[in-house]
């Protein structure tokens, strides 16, 4: 049953992050460029929840909009997208690595942390 509501839970929550991109979408200015267009667009590409690539391609629709942002999407040939995704993708690799291993180092201080803390003393009298 654990995987099942883990399952769920994980919908829910890209549910919920798909709906939040869409908002920033409408608010977003000349500040957005290309390369996050192509994070955008490497999401709709890997994610499997319907709702999700709605809410996705709606920002995405969104943001083509802005005549800065199309047209430097337009002048990417197919050689040059591909570099850009896969740029964009090691550098979301490289970041999950390093805040994987920011979470581990934290969790082992918190470990040695808690030992130090439970060690016991006899009391001399």
């Amino acid at each position: 049953e654990a995987p099942m509501v883990d399952e769920e839970v994980s919908r829910t929550i890209n549910k919920s992050c798909s709906v939040g991109l869409m908002y920033l979408a409408t608010i977003a200015d000349d500040e957005i460029d290309a390369k996050q267009v192509m994070r955008l667009l490497l999401l709709i590409e890997v994610t499997r929840i319907p709702e999700v690539v709605e809410h996705l391609m709606v920002g995405l629709w969104v943001l083509m909009r802005n005549p800065h942002l199309a047209q430097e999407m337009r002048s990417f040939n197919q050689d040059q997208a591909t570099k850009a995704k896969n740029d964009v993708f090691l550098d979301d690799l490289q970041d999950m690595t390093e805040i994987e291993q920011d979470f581990h180092d934290d969790e082992a201080r918190s470990r040695r942390g808690s030992l130090a803390g439970s060690t016991c003393r006899v009391q001399e009298e």
